[in-house]
């Protein structure tokens, strides 16, 4: 319970006198009062490090103390003043109250930065108690200090109990003055913390708020609490700046000071206003405005106006007003009044950029749409035609075949049988007739072909093909054409090649548009070469040519219909530029792919890559291993 009692006592404690027993056998108990201190401090939110202490070394009148230096250096940590005391004498204690009081009150005026001019408060405190007192040496932190109460001869001094009561009062008059100053800054003080707050909160609040008018709202609550008040407003400046709006009004059905702006005469009120600075309008100061704003509603004491700034535009004004009586320090709350509505124009600011920023990407989604809408239509537009264009190709090219096929026959037929006999230059005639007839036939089949595939209308058989066995055919299907250019082939061929699985015709049409792009851009007495040979679950089979070379840049469009290199009109090879892109269709039907490695220069290397056949289910393999035992 001693315990508890010392808790209680501590509570709001502004300064303490720590009382130490100076017995040799109180020493434990010293240090275990001064540990059980610190403890009670910090259980009451008290700074044992701060608050003002000195230490009273009582009971020096007995026979046995501990020395002072050890009382000292064992209880003073904090080096505070420290007092050698005998309590049933007085000696010393008045002293050790006077210090105390002198630096709780200097403790005091630093923590409310109470300004005292060159003499602290506690030093007049201790000056007034210091005329009952003896001269005594200032005190050192962590040393004793002893000193003696007047004697009887001493107090002779004092005339008559009437200068004494005289002195009691100046004094009391002095410390009273001091703690009412205390006092008013402390209410100072307290206003301003919760000035503060607001503040704090009205941030807090708005930077999670977008809305307009929520954090307008939100500023008109903030204001109103904390000057404690029932009527204000909100108000905007209208675009032009004409005018001012009602945005948000608090207690009020209309707000008076827009209705004095509105009110004949009320251009020069509205001057002022929009130069943004504050205004405080009460009997004293701008009394004129004042009454102008009365007309409207009388019961209006005074008001205050804070601007809204965005930039070095006015954006609106913050109105607060006082029903009763002038605020006693208007300036003050005039001052917060702007710093909320510093806080409100940022808040304001934000809100319409973001505002704008939604406003601009609805509009740029909307033109997005738009566009992407007219994209999509042309790109629909574009697959028809497309489509069409591919139609008419396909059409085009099966109609031309048949007259083709006729005139092909019928040459072959007359340099069959009368080609002899002609005279000339007709054979010569027939045989270009034959020729040409042939070229166009096999380029309009190369086109039909392209169409079919890219159409969906083609259709591939999927059976086991031996790459290499079609390759051989291909080669001596061109023959005639390698021996033209005077072209040495080579075909190099992987030892237990493993079977694609596939269309053997769309192959071979394929394989052979890779040849026939070789051989048309290879010079007279090159050499070509094709390699097949397995890689990973795939066979590859890669053409290479010692030709011009194609550039890394133009290497992905050459597999795109009807592009060839070379200028149209001096450098296009011969063809209609669908041999590659035949090989490509062919390929992606196949689950495989192509591609080109080449360098300006140094020919072009054209590689097909097809997987593996899938292997035969386990019982057809073991009939066909039994059929190829009985067969042997």
């Amino acid at each position: 319970k001693y315990n508890l009692t010392r808790k209680y006592v501590l509570t709001g404690a502004d300064a303490i006198i720590l009382v130490v027993d100076s017995s040799r056998g109180q020493l434990e108990n010293n240090i275990a009062a001064l540990e059980n201190l610190k403890e009670n401090l910090a259980a009451n939110g008290i700074d044992y490090k701060t608050i003002p202490m000195v230490l009273q070394l009582n009971k020096q009148d007995l026979p046995e103390v501990v020395p002072t230096e050890e009382l000292i250096r064992l209880l003073n940590d904090r080096r505070v003043p420290a007092f050698e005391t005998v309590a049933t004498e007085g000696r010393g204690v008045f002293e050790a109250f006077t210090a105390v009081s002198r630096r709780m009150l200097d403790h005091i005026s630093g923590q409310y930065r109470i300004e005292g001019g060159q003499t602290s408060m506690g030093e007049i405190l201790e000056r007034t108690l210091s005329r009952f007192v003896g001269a005594r040496p200032s005190p050192m932190p962590g040393g004793p200090v002893v000193s003696e109460v007047r004697t009887d001869e001493d107090t002779a001094r004092i005339s008559t109990s009437e200068d004494l009561l005289r002195r009691a009062v100046d004094s009391n008059i002095e410390v009273l003055q001091r703690y009412s100053d205390v006092n008013e800054m402390k209410n100072r003080l307290r206003d301003r913390v919760r000035e503060l707050t607001v503040l704090n909160e009205y941030g807090r609040v708005v930077g999670s708020l977008l809305d307009e008018d929520r954090l307008l709202q939100a500023a008109l609550d903030s204001a109103a609490t904390c000057l404690g008040i029932t009527h204000a407003s909100l108000l905007l400046v209208a675009s032009d700046g004409s005018r001012l709006l009602e945005k948000v009004v608090k207690g009020l059905l209309r707000d008076p000071l827009c209705e004095a702006v509105l009110a004949p005469g009320g251009e020069s009120l509205l001057f002022r206003l929009v130069q943004g600075s504050g205004l405080r309008a009460t009997p004293e100061e701008e009394p004129h405005i004042l009454e102008r704003v009365r007309r409207h509603d009388p019961r209006i004491a005074a008001l205050l106006t804070a601007p809204l700034m965005i930039g070095n535009r006015l954006a609106g004004l913050l109105v607060a007003y006082s029903m009763e009586e002038p605020w006693s320090d208007g300036a003050e709350q005039q001052r917060f009044l702007s710093a909320l509505a510093g806080q409100a124009a940022v808040a304001l600011q934000n809100a319409r950029l973001v505002e704008r920023i939604e406003n601009l990407n609805r509009d740029l989604e909307q033109k997005v749409d738009e566009r992407t809408e007219k994209l999509r239509s042309a790109l629909r537009e574009l697959k028809e035609v497309d489509r069409l264009k591919d139609e008419f190709l396909s059409t085009i090219s099966h109609e031309l075949l048949t007259p083709l096929t006729s005139i092909r026959s019928f040459s072959e037929i007359l340099i069959a049988t009368r080609g002899s006999s002609l005279p000339e230059p007709l054979p010569e005639f027939l045989s270009i007739i034959h020729q040409e007839s042939l070229r166009l036939t096999e380029r309009l089949s190369l086109l039909l072909d392209v169409s079919r595939i890219e159409a969906g209308q083609a259709t591939f058989c999927h059976e086991p093909v031996s790459l290499a066995a079609l390759a051989e055919e291909v080669l001596e299907a061109q023959v005639e054409s390698l021996r033209r250019k005077g072209i040495q082939p080579g075909l190099l061929i992987s030892p237990a090649l493993p079977k694609v699985s596939g269309d053997r015709a769309w192959l071979a049409r394929a394989l052979g548009a890779l040849l026939g792009n070789a051989i048309k851009f290879s010079g007279s007495g090159g050499r070509i070469e094709i390699e097949i040979r397995p890689f990973g679950q795939e066979v590859r089979v890669s053409v290479v040519d010692e030709g011009p070379g194609i550039p890394a840049e133009l290497q992905p469009v050459i597999f795109e219909r009807f592009r060839q290199l070379g200028d149209i009109l001096t450098g296009k090879p011969a063809g209609i530029g669908l041999g590659l892109p035949l090989c490509r269709l062919v390929a992606e039907a196949h689950g495989g792919r192509i591609w080109v490695e080449s360098r300006p220069g140094e020919g072009a290397k054209f590689t097909l890559a097809l997987p593996f056949a899938p292997a035969p289910p386990a019982a057809n393999r073991d009939a066909i291993l039994a059929a190829g035992s009985l067969s042997g």
